[in-house]
């Protein structure tokens, strides 16, 4: 949890918005806080609507940007990132490598959790485990993700289902970027370029973005 949000500000807020909601219901004579009875019915409307408030900050309230930094302190990145990835396998019978081949990363994204699911036109990449790290002094945020990838059906006989964990800097000069590299346990590494394109989660490759650079090969 405190990787994601500031502990010290929540209890601080929560505090706040106690505080704040027993002066409005006294303020508005709701309840005479001179009375015993009276002053724990405010206390316990207090609590709820405290607690009520946090639940929505977990909810969808984490989501809010100008929350960020000083109260959340990991980046929204749900949605659509589109790009490529560029492996650096080599085709044994050529002994040549292949070209960029475009790929879609889906992000979905709770406050204390996350998945993640790549697609290019051979392969989808589902994540095991996900999350952000975040480096306080040099202020870079990396997405970093444990997945297993499964080929398509007409590619299974030569590219066959394996893990990996990708690694990639988040950036927002001049645009929402992930940037990093991805290593699997066939011994391949390779790099991912991507940019933020909506906050969709449901987004598939066009036909001509499956399109793979070599039909012959594998990543």
């Amino acid at each position: 949890m405190s990787n994601s949000i500031n502990l010290k500000m929540l209890i601080v807020l929560a505090i706040a918005i106690f505080a704040l909601t027993i002066f409005i219901l006294n303020f508005l004579g709701l309840y005479d806080l001179a009375n015993t009875s009276e002053f724990f019915r405010a206390y316990s409307a207090g609590v709820t609507i405290t607690t009520s408030a946090l639940a929505l900050l977990v909810w969808q309230g984490w989501k809010i940007p100008w929350l960020k930094g000083w109260l959340i302190l990991v980046p929204n990145l749900n949605g659509t990132w589109k790009g490529s990835l560029q492996s650096d396998w080599i085709n044994p019978k050529t002994n040549e490598g292949i070209g960029p081949i475009k790929s879609i990363l889906v992000i979905k994204q709770t406050l204390f959790g996350m998945s993640c699911v790549v697609r290019t036109g051979e392969m989808t990449s589902y994540s095991i485990s996900a999350g952000i790290e975040r480096d306080k002094n040099l202020h870079i945020e990396t997405l970093v993700y444990n997945y297993r990838s499964e080929p398509r059906a007409g590619v299974a006989d030569r590219s066959a289902i394996h893990h990996g964990t990708s690694v990639l800097e988040f950036g927002t000069n001049p645009k929402w970027s992930l940037t990093g590299r991805y290593f699997t346990e066939r011994n391949t590494t390779g790099e991912l370029e991507l940019s933020f394109l909506n906050r969709r989660t449901d987004t598939q490759l066009t036909a001509k973005e499956r399109k793979h650079p070599a039909s012959n090969t594998q990543t």
